[in-house]
């Protein structure tokens, strides 16, 4: 399995993602206590929608290109497109935002961020967009290293987001040994992971793996846009939340559906939001 995100940005398996960032980083405002938000795999800031890899795939026009232009009845998806609309001044769709960039507009005075990745070009960038923001720290490692390198964090409460390319044949093991690694040291964190839904059985093999390893309160959502019965195609894609706050599941749910009715193709979506445990 490869997914390369440069050709992806903006896409609908983008949006999932970054809604149910918002909504997540909008639940853990409402406590006074400051926040961590760590991402394993940060990537971008800032996507450029016009450079050859956007180009090439052009999905962005399937996902941020139909979001972009309508008022969402959904105040997450609302809030997410007034982000995008704030870094294409002009109306014209050039810029996406990526999840750090997404998840800094929300982070209080006394909340950091701590940022993961190993391309030397993007930390590069990631260091020259946030040079000016003391919350931020950007760290040119590997990030499922990172999690015991640089966690527990000053802050009492923390974010992850584990957000691989899925390049690697093991990515869904190694994401497990991070779960476990976070249950055993930050069991109160709360940890997203994202994953592309283009082989069911690696997924359901991850989710059991999630129970096997008896990690409990586990949300699961997904939205695909086509059915998934057909192998090596990208379908949809979902998200492992651990510890979600209360209600979560319940909002997150609104927000995939009218996704699904936003994004959908020849009128198919299907949601599903089910706790693992």
């Amino acid at each position: 399995m490869n997914y390369v995100h440069s050709y992806h940005a903006g896409g609908p398996a983008d949006i999932v993602k970054h809604v149910a960032l918002i909504e997540l980083m909008r639940y853990m405002q409402k406590k006074s206590t400051s926040l961590c938000y760590f991402e394993t795999h940060t990537g971008n800031a800032v996507h450029d929608l016009t450079a050859i890899p956007a180009q090439k795939t052009r999905e962005y026009e399937e996902g941020i290109g139909k979001i972009w232009p309508q008022i969402s009845t959904s105040s997450a998806i609302e809030e997410f497109r007034q982000q995008i609309q704030k870094v294409n001044p002009d109306k014209q769709l050039a810029y996406y935002l990526g999840s750090s960039a997404l998840a800094q507009s929300y982070l209080r005075e006394h909340d950091s961020a701590l940022l993961c990745e190993l391309n030397h070009e993007v930390v590069r960038d990631l260091k020259r967009f946030y040079n000016r923001d003391p919350r931020v720290h950007v760290h040119h490692r590997d990030g499922y290293e990172g999690l015991s390198a640089l966690l527990p964090s000053k802050q009492p409460r923390t974010l992850v987001l584990m957000d691989p390319p899925f390049e690697k044949n093991d990515e869904f093991e190694s994401l497990v040994k991070a779960h476990e690694w976070l249950y055993k040291h930050l069991r109160h964190a709360v940890v997203a992971t994202w994953y592309p839904i283009k082989q069911r059985q690696l997924v359901t093999r991850f989710h059991q793996s999630l129970r096997n390893a008896k990690i409990p309160k586990v949300l699961i959502i997904e939205l695909c846009l086509k059915p998934d019965d057909v192998a090596m195609r990208l379908s949809g894609s979902g998200m492992v939340i651990v510890n979600p706050p209360w209600q979560f599941d319940e909002t997150i749910k609104a927000d995939l559906i009218a996704l699904g009715q936003l994004l959908s193709v020849d009128n198919y979506s299907q949601v599903k939001v089910e706790w693992l445990f």
